[in-house]
């Protein structure tokens, strides 16, 4: 995949608006989790990997927008065990230091394993949850291209599964083509 390609993905799905990423995200996100929560074993817990990524996927950009919360509300009531508000997923992303990329690395390892032990179209469903994530808000940001790009591209310049551009093009996608 070129960057052009990216570009137009991220691009099209900052078009969507805030409903369609929405129902796109939380459709997407049911199914991903009915997958990992069968990958649980002594090495890996799929759900708990889960939600760091989706913490890490709002805390890309070094912020948590109003939006990026309203798409996760449920998570941060069930993590904290309240009915939360902004500020509480505020002060959660910043006490659990959410806001520090330089902890992401055994994040980022913890995902391609992940990845690699889901199929195809699951994979496609996890970078498509980032993107979504990251577009909430009306902006992907390059800090959320550049967390996205570790993901889907796990050696840096190359795609070498191609994930992007199979969300692009797969059959059973033509939502995502023609949104994002």
């Amino acid at each position: 995949m070129s960057a052009i390609d990216f570009e137009t993905l991220c691009n099209n799905a900052v078009k969507m608006g805030y409903g369609a990423i929405a129902e796109a995200f939380h459709s997407r996100s049911e199914e991903v989790m009915l997958a990992l929560d069968t990958l649980n074993d002594s090495e890996i817990d799929g759900m708990e990997t889960y939600i760091r990524f989706l913490l890490a996927s709002v805390a890309a950009d070094g912020t948590l927008a109003l939006e990026e919360y309203f798409l996760l509300r449920r998570m941060f009531d069930h993590i904290l065990g309240k009915t939360t508000e902004y500020d509480d997923a505020v002060w959660f992303m910043m006490d659990n230091g959410l806001t520090d990329r330089s902890k992401y690395h055994g994040l980022i390892e913890s995902m391609r394993n992940v990845l690699s032990r889901l199929d195809e179209p699951m994979r496609q469903k996890l970078v498509e949850i980032s993107v979504l994530i990251s577009a909430a808000d009306g902006v992907i940001t390059d800090d959320e291209k550049a967390w996205i790009r570790q993901i889907a591209f796990p050696s840096e310049g190359a795609a070498s599964d191609g994930l992007i551009d199979n969300i692009m093009s797969t059959e059973g996608h033509s939502d995502l083509r023609n949104r994002f």
